[in-house]
């Protein structure tokens, strides 16, 4: 008797009712995504198709931030941003058809070219600075600017591609099961100290970008054994990268390279540039033999005062949930400040903190000067029998919008503490109505 063959698999499916898939062609993957190859049967054009990966299919918190990313990205239209072409939920599974891009990524150049001419990192930075600026000027930071992000077609154009870990501007870096996620080699000190982010974070992760484009090398090389310990975490904090001109000595730079690279990699977001335009503009004035400022651009609009602490676990080694091409970063307790009870932290810091304390004595003042006229009304009303002449008369009726006359024979009793109450709203009223 012979046995059976088995069963051939259809490598390739259909979603939507419009969408080819070659399963058996993946474009890439990462720590929770697959990338798919595929094509649009309407259009007959190329597509990426991107999903989770089976096993996090049923982690809630995982479904939901790839919806969300879907939904960001869709909302953004740029030349140098991967464009989002369709969401399709199907048979339990959810799918963001995206446009596909030919080319490979910058870490793959890097790896086979090394470092790169000066002009073509200025291509690269004038592309990649614009693709933030359309997402900054949406009130968004991406925080996971890396070489692996970057893709560059065979014409030379460049696409800032996912988006798993974007989020708006002004928060502490948001976490994934109580745990801050990101790239060691180019996560920003305050995203590892749990602070407040804004455009400035990726200004840095551009900053590590470009670094390693002109040297070969990533400014803060990963860790041997490839964990990310505390004391790695700690060196990021308070070291600064070796400047780009002493990196590698095969690599002739000229001096202006350092003070442009390293403004944008300084520890201070403050002492950054305060834009990525700026990053760029300032590298082509030196690429160009123009004069450079005696300092970077300062950042266009407020900067986030606040400090709020991400609580971590302390452990120190990788989520199996990181986003994809992100490996997990463990912040522990004592890099970033004490937790604190609501607004504590804001009140100690700058202008907000000193505006925050007085309305708050003003309340105080306003609540027992309600509490006096409240009981010196009441002793007006037990020595005038509840008569209290312009604000309050028993011998009118209150109804929505005015008084009547009380037809009825004039109580002579002394004011009750239903009339007392009765006083209060009424003084109340005519107080809120002065402040109109």
């Amino acid at each position: 008797m012979e046995t059976p063959a088995p069963e051939r698999r259809d490598p390739r499916t259909t979603i939507g009712g419009r969408y080819a898939i070659d399963l058996d062609a993946p474009l890439g993957s990462g720590g929770m995504c697959l990338v798919y190859r595929g094509q649009d049967l309407r259009t007959r054009r190329d597509i990426a198709v991107k999903t989770l990966r089976l096993e996090y299919r049923r982690d809630p918190e995982t479904r939901a931030r790839f919806r969300r990313e879907a939904r960001l990205i869709a909302f953004l239209a740029h030349p140098n941003v991967i464009r989002v072409i369709d969401f399709v939920d199907d048979r339990g599974t959810s799918w963001v058809v995206l446009e596909h891009v030919p080319g490979r990524a910058l870490n793959e150049l890097l790896k086979e070219n090394g470092a790169l001419p000066l002009a073509t990192v200025a291509h690269i930075l004038d592309q990649a600075a614009a693709a933030l600026g359309h997402l900054h000027a949406r009130g968004l930071v991406h925080l996971d600017v890396k070489p692996q992000n970057l893709l560059l077609t065979p014409g030379g154009d460049l696409k800032l591609i996912d988006f798993g870990l974007a989020q708006p501007v002004g928060g502490p870096q948001q976490a994934i099961n109580g745990r801050t996620f990101g790239t060691i080699g180019y996560l920003a000190p305050e995203q590892l100290r749990g602070e407040s982010v804004d455009a400035t974070a990726d200004v840095y992760a551009l900053g590590g970008v470009i670094y390693e484009a002109l040297t070969g090398a990533p400014p803060y090389p990963p860790p041997a054994s490839g964990e990310i310990t505390n004391s790695v975490i700690r060196s990021r904090l308070t070291q600064m990268p070796v400047p780009p001109s002493l990196a590698n000595p095969a690599v002739p730079l000229p001096a202006w390279v350092d003070d442009v690279v390293l403004w944008a990699l300084a520890p201070e977001p403050r002492a950054r540039y305060g834009s990525a335009a700026a990053f760029a503009r300032i590298f082509r004035a030196g690429l160009d033999g123009d004069g450079l400022p005696a300092e970077p651009p300062a950042r266009a609009g407020p900067t986030p005062a606040e400090v709020i602490p991400i609580r971590d676990s302390g452990r120190e080694h990788p989520d199996p949930l990181a986003p994809p091409s992100a490996a997990a970063v463990n912040v522990p307790a004592h890099f970033g400040r004490a937790p604190e009870r609501g607004f504590g932290a804001l009140r100690r810091e700058g202008s907000l903190g000193r505006r925050s304390v007085m309305p708050r004595r003003l309340l105080w003042w306003a609540v027992l000067g309600l509490v006096f006229i409240n009981l010196m009304l009441a002793l007006l009303l037990l020595t005038t029998q509840g008569r209290l002449p312009g604000v309050y008369d028993p011998g009118l009726i209150v109804f929505p919008g005015g008084m009547i006359p009380y037809l009825g024979e004039t109580p002579t009793v002394r004011a009750p503490r239903a009339e007392i109450h009765l006083i209060a709203i009424a003084l109340l009223t005519q107080l809120r109505r002065s402040f109109e």
